[in-house]
């Protein structure tokens, strides 16, 4: 008997799984056709598609097929020659695509100085290169560097992609986001969050203090 009870809460279980997966998938292409079909008074599409972490031509231009018509890339993600290929892969006009990326990520340091004249050497490797231009300070560079790569005449909207300004402020906001997106913290007592945090805070006061600390 309990076997058989088992047997049946398993197969209801599936079968409430399966209904769920296709329900997640009439979802999705319903907010895609009612994207296509209405837009904001800026005629912003409402539903876009983001390409952090995706530098497949093929899965750019899919999406973009199947009714995309926002695409968002930026110079950190080091994949705007691809977004580029996949839009004319996906033989959708350009102008029906409504086209951003975001400059500026990482924070200035005080070696920029020497980064411009080795870079203006040609003494930077590629990394270094894609590094910087995603850097403060070299957002008019990486606006016409993603034009050349992503070969358009025109970019519908470009955004500053991370109001951090000085390396502090990065150490005290980014670096334990990542790390707690990597698990880091989960061995922690929680007892240690707020003598964690005076920490962080009193190093950013000290370094050259973020927003907050000032």
């Amino acid at each position: 008997f309990i076997e058989r009870v088992i047997l049946l809460s398993t197969h209801a279980l599936v079968a409430r799984m399966a209904s769920a997966v296709a329900l997640n998938r009439f979802v999705s292409w319903a907010l895609i056709l009612l994207a296509s079909s209405c837009k904001a008074r800026s005629d912003v599409p409402l539903l876009g598609y983001g390409t952090a972490n995706i530098d497949d031509v093929g899965t750019i231009a899919s999406a973009i097929a199947a009714g995309y018509r926002l695409v968002d890339t930026a110079t950190l993600y080091n994949n705007q020659r691809q977004v580029g290929e996949a839009l004319r892969q996906s033989g959708v006009k350009r102008d029906d695509i409504y086209l951003i990326t975001k400059v500026g990520f990482w924070p200035g340091t005080p070696l920029d100085p020497l980064f411009r004249i080795l870079r203006r050497l040609g003494a930077l490797g590629a990394g270094m290169e894609s590094f910087l231009l995603a850097s403060k300070g070299y957002e008019e560079e990486a606006l016409r560097a993603a034009k050349e790569d992503l070969q358009v005449e025109y970019l519908d909207l470009c955004l500053v992609h991370s109001p951090i300004t000085t390396l502090s402020e990065f150490l005290v906001a980014f670096v334990p986001h990542r790390l707690g997106r990597f698990g880091a913290f989960r061995g922690l007592p929680r007892w240690l969050a707020p003598p964690l945090r005076a920490l962080l805070r009193g190093l950013d006061a000290t370094v050259g203090g973020g927003a907050e600390a000032r």
